[in-house]
């Protein structure tokens, strides 16, 4: 399949896009995505049909956009051009950083070279994650445990977790909002969901309330809690302290 996606680019470039676009919406892992897009870059005229096509309002949906993110960010074909395009069908702020491999090595380069641990938990605190997240104090439990986080992630990872968060939710931690028939709304993390109910987990106690679907009115799930521009407002010092701090945690 992806040898002929590369014989038909030259001559039907946009078709073969379109193409892409609906098995990206089809895929599951960048696995599956990455013969495709792989393809489609192997030429240029490719690659500016893609670009074209991204810039279509509701080109790929929003997961579909995340996936493409991933898997260029993977395959090193991400770029300030593309990065961006995807960033906003994702529904991820455009104001920061575009998503790409060479501004994750800067930043993880930044870290090692000049981030200081100690600075770095200072601006843990000063900008609010301390509040959600252990460590902290012992009421943070609204977001992941992060007390030992570099055993778990590597520190590209952890950049990626802290200027994109909307990229990659952890499970049991995807925003839920439930508007009820009365007109009240209910919000937290999804906890389940069946044909006959969907369960909230309460973001402060961590209780679950299981709510009859005869009783809603609308049910948006989706996307994190967490503010995507909590590290916008850092200075590159700031950052590479923070992301010192965090790739440090638990060893």
């Amino acid at each position: 399949m992806p040898q002929a996606l590369t014989a038909l680019l030259g001559v039907s470039p946009n078709e073969v896009v379109q193409h892409v676009f609906s098995k990206l919406h089809k895929a599951k892992t960048p696995q599956e995505a990455q013969p495709l897009l792989t393809a489609v870059f192997s030429q240029r005229e490719g690659r500016a049909a893609l670009e074209k096509a991204l810039k279509e309002p509701n080109a790929l949906s929003p997961d579909a956009a995340k996936l493409t993110l991933q898997t260029l960010n993977l395959i090193g074909l991400s770029d300030g051009k593309i990065s961006p395009l995807l960033m906003k069908l994702a529904g991820i702020n455009s104001a920061l950083p575009a998503f790409t491999k060479d501004t994750i090595a800067k930043i993880v380069n930044s870290a090692a070279s000049i981030g200081n641990a100690a600075e770095g938990e200072k601006v843990y605190v000063q900008a609010g994650c301390a509040a959600c997240h252990t460590p902290g104090p012992t009421q943070s439990k609204i977001g992941p445990d992060l007390s030992s986080v570099s055993r778990g992630l590597p520190v590209d990872m952890i950049v990626t977790e802290v200027l994109w968060p909307a990229l990659n939710v952890k499970e049991g931690y995807e925003a839920a909002s439930v508007t009820m028939k009365d007109g009240t709304v209910v919000s937290g993390f999804k906890h389940t969901e069946t044909s006959d109910a969907v369960g909230i987990r309460d973001m402060n106690t961590g209780a679950v309330r299981s709510i009859p679907r005869s009783e809603t009115q609308s049910i948006k799930a989706g996307g994190t809690v967490m503010p995507d521009g909590l590290a916008a407002g850092l200075t590159p010092k700031q950052l590479a302290d923070l992301i010192r701090y965090l790739s440090e945690l638990g060893k």
